[in-house]
């Protein structure tokens, strides 16, 4: 009924928060750290890694997703 359904939604809604509440903390403590780096690094230090990561990484051209890519096994 009307009741359950409300009900269903606030369980919903709660699950919800809890897990954006546990990212947000994720994202806190990863923000301080990026910030204790640059603290503790060069900024050109810093940046030089940027490159390498990024050459990883590839774009799906279907969903537009970010993923790493595969190493390519050599032919026979």
């Amino acid at each position: 009924t009307k009741l359950k359904q409300i009900e269903l939604n606030c369980q919903l809604l709660k699950n919800c928060c809890e897990r954006l509440s546990e990212e947000n903390r994720r994202l806190k403590k990863e923000l301080q750290e990026l910030k204790g780096l640059r603290m503790t690094t060069s900024p050109t230090q810093f940046y030089i890694n940027f490159p390498s990561a990024a050459a990883s990484l590839t774009l799906c051209p279907y969903c537009q997703k970010t993923g790493a890519k595969e190493k390519e096994s050599p032919k026979s």
